[in-house]
């Protein structure tokens, strides 16, 4: 009777423990708030520059909306990359230094 009553001790505890277990799941799954249904789904941005067929139009044509962002833009090392390398864009002089041409 000492081994029967041991057996259903054991088996109680083990219930107790997977009851605790998926109520505490359900109370965080609850209380969560990453639910899917309640996140909002962002509609894409009306960027045209984001697609894969847009090309390069140059800097003259930004130039003519940002004309400010363009003139100091174009004293930036970025800005002056934009074109060739040139002796007069150097930021430090190249002395004896050919230029560099693409064949």
């Amino acid at each position: 009777m000492s081994n029967n009553k041991h057996c259903t001790s054991a088996r109680n505890k083990t219930i107790l423990a997977v009851a605790c277990t998926l109520f505490i799941s359900l109370f965080f799954y609850c209380t969560s708030d990453t639910n899917p249904s309640d996140v909002a789904v962002e509609p894409p941005l009306p960027y045209l520059n984001l697609n894969d067929t847009v090309k390069y139009v140059g800097m003259e044509t930004c130039r003519s909306c940002h004309a400010d962002k363009y003139e100091t833009f174009t004293k930036t090392g970025m800005g002056l990359s934009f074109d060739q390398a040139t002796h007069t864009k150097a930021p430090q002089p190249l002395a004896n230094i050919p230029p560099y041409t693409i064949r």
